[in-house]
């Protein structure tokens, strides 16, 4: 009797999750009724990632397209940007290029450019790259990141293009050049990107610049 019921629970799912494909159920209906474990959960849960995936451009297509939106009134996309004086020059499919023109507020002890600034302008540039690639109900995080210092830098306008290198289903290999005024490469970064799906994502599918 507890088998038949389990079974009848798993047929009343697959049939929600096909409505929802369809547009007439909020897909967060869906998650919260069964937990991971519980009868009817796996069919939920697949009929679930399969409405996402088939959705996707009515949910407002990639992540790309909503980057773009953004840069038209949020010209760095992020309060970080704002702080270093980054701005974004392009973005495109696997690729992000910034633009940053260092002064006083970005030298070491001794007058130079910090390194970290020279880092965290290309850990933005790679994460940006990695956004370009993904779909609505996909995020990111920065997983490593390595930097080769191979210039000084004092006042300059400075370019980071971020750019795909192999894109796994879960990490991602990306790097970025960075040029000085003069085309000159005086630092290059290689970085680790993991994708974030489902409850991972929880929390993280709404940008700074639309709040």
């Amino acid at each position: 009797m507890i088998h038949s019921a389990f079974l009848s629970l798993g047929s009343f799912i697959s049939a929600f999750a096909k409505s929802a494909r369809a547009g007439r159920i909020p897909y967060a209906i869906i998650y919260r009724m069964t937990a991971p474990g519980e009868a009817g959960g796996t069919a939920a849960r697949k009929a679930l990632q399969k409405g996402k995936k088939s959705g996707s451009a009515e949910a407002g297509g990639s992540l790309l397209e909503r980057l773009r939106r953004g840069l038209k009134t949020h010209p760095g996309l992020m309060p970080f940007s704002t702080t270093m004086g980054l701005s974004v020059e392009l973005l495109d499919e696997g690729e992000a290029v910034l633009l940053l023109k260092t002064d006083e507020r970005h030298e070491n002890i001794v007058g130079y450019t910090h390194g970290g600034v020279l880092s965290a302008m290309a850990d933005t540039a790679i994460g940006l790259a990695h956004l370009t690639t993904l779909q609505e109900g996909e995020t990111a995080t920065t997983v490593e990141i390595k930097v080769n210092y191979l210039r000084p830098v004092w006042h300059d306008q400075l370019r980071a293009h971020g750019r795909m290198i192999k894109r796994g289903k879960l990490l991602s290999l990306l790097e970025c050049n960075i040029l000085d005024g003069e085309d000159r490469l005086v630092a290059h970064a290689s970085g680790t990107m993991m994708t974030l799906r489902e409850e991972k994502h929880a929390g993280r599918n709404r940008f700074c610049f639309e709040k």
